[in-house]
């Protein structure tokens, strides 16, 4: 057949395309504890927030069941389950290509909203320009939010 038809073969190899490769969302199960959060506008005092200018104290538990739960200065303030993925955005053919992670979240099996989100090592960004939005679920103006993994 590759001696009668070879114009055929080689259009079919050409043809031929490998799979992208499925990303995984970095995980984000664990206890993190805020320590600052960073908004575009107005400059102040408090802009970056942090636990020592705010006086609150936050942290954000995900748990491998799909549960999670938002906790500010001893008090439980959101919590449901959640769905993690991963998903990129390019603002225009040229620009810096932006590769995310995203959080989806659910309260009685309803979505309410989603992040996008960094992690590297033990430090946890949430930040609204990474998906080319200026407002999420966490952060509702524009700005990032940073977590650091509790052993």
């Amino acid at each position: 057949m590759f001696r009668r038809y070879p114009i055929i073969v080689f259009l079919l190899l050409l043809s031929c395309k490998k799979q992208a490769d499925v990303q995984q969302a970095s995980s984000i199960v664990g206890d993190w504890i805020w320590i600052k959060s960073i908004f575009a506008l107005p400059p102040s005092a408090t802009n970056p927030l942090t636990p020592q200018n705010s006086g609150l104290t936050e942290s954000i538990h995900f748990y491998a069941n799909g549960t999670w739960k938002q906790i500010q200065s001893g008090i439980t303030i959101d919590s449901g389950t959640y769905s993690t993925g991963h998903g990129d955005y390019l603002p225009y053919v040229g620009a810096f290509h932006y590769y995310y992670d995203s959080v989806g979240f659910y309260k009685n099996g309803s979505f309410v909203g989603w992040d996008s989100y960094n992690r590297t090592n033990d430090t946890l960004l949430f930040r609204t320009g990474l998906s080319g939005r200026y407002s999420s679920y966490l952060i509702p103006i524009s700005g990032s939010k940073i977590y650091i993994k509790q052993p």
